[in-house]
């Protein structure tokens, strides 16, 4: 009877902590965006704060030095404002369903195309387009794909150099449309894939600060959880110094 009771409560321990453990993980994650978030609205803030009293204190503050610090608080005020829309938006994707309907893949890239070829002419970036059937339809909300291939378009063209290739490439396997975005950019080490998707995760920020690249983290994360919700996948391929491959799946419609 002490052997059955010490086992059935060694059991009984076993299965409650298996029980526990997603909501321990899931509490963690809860921290760890509450933490990041707060740290990301503090730093524009701060920056802003800091730059105002110095200005405040300069008892020669010229018209010139008033316009040149009000033109940097709107730069961190539209920072907090990209920051507080990328927020919305995932407690947006968390709390909504996607509409579904019939979406033509081919009308998703030019609609992001359209919207994304200004920055890739200011960068002197040409993004190709490879569609192998015009006719690859899939069941989803055709706004939040279009977002997905922008996130995804912006991300390479903010990695890569003047006058390189961006290309879009669209095609179906067996039952799966597949969207591969691939750039020639400075590429993602082996030990950041594993959490490019995660939220507010910014690979290698030495080569991002080298870069100029300005940027929360968040457009990944949103772009992973479109896709899950119209239960595709997506994942990364990247080689350093010689540029990265994101690639979707989605079930074709019926």
């Amino acid at each position: 009877n002490i052997i059955i009771v010490i086992a059935g409560g060694a059991l009984s321990y076993y299965l409650a902590l298996r029980t526990l453990r997603p909501i321990e993980q899931a509490q963690e994650a809860q921290n760890r965006f509450t933490a990041d978030a707060s740290h990301e609205l503090r730093t524009p803030i701060t920056a802003m704060m800091t730059e105002n009293e110095v200005t405040l204190m300069d008892p020669k503050l010229s018209l010139a030095d008033a316009k040149k610090q009000i033109s940097s608080n709107i730069e961190e005020l539209q920072k907090l404002t990209d920051l507080s829309d990328g927020l919305m938006r995932l407690a947006g994707l968390e709390n909504s369903m996607l509409q579904a309907a019939p979406v033509n893949l081919s009308t998703v890239l030019s609609s992001a195309q359209k919207r994304i070829q200004q920055k890739a002419a200011n960068s002197d970036i040409t993004i190709t387009s490879k569609i192998t059937n015009d006719d690859i339809v899939v069941t989803g909300d055709e706004h939040s794909l279009v977002e997905v291939l922008v996130i995804l378009l912006d991300n390479a063209i903010k990695y890569s150099s003047e006058r390189s290739d961006v290309i879009v490439t669209i095609a179906q396997q067996d039952k799966l449309a597949v969207i591969s975005v691939k750039d020639t950019g400075i590429g993602i080490k082996a030990s950041d894939i594993p959490h490019v998707f995660d939220r507010f995760y910014r690979a290698d920020s030495s080569r991002t600060k080298q870069h100029h690249i300005h940027g929360y983290g968040l457009g990944l994360a949103i772009a992973k959880d479109i896709i899950t919700k119209h239960k595709g996948t997506i994942d990364v391929t990247s080689t350093p110094n010689k540029g990265t491959t994101f690639r979707i799946t989605l079930p074709l419609a019926s």
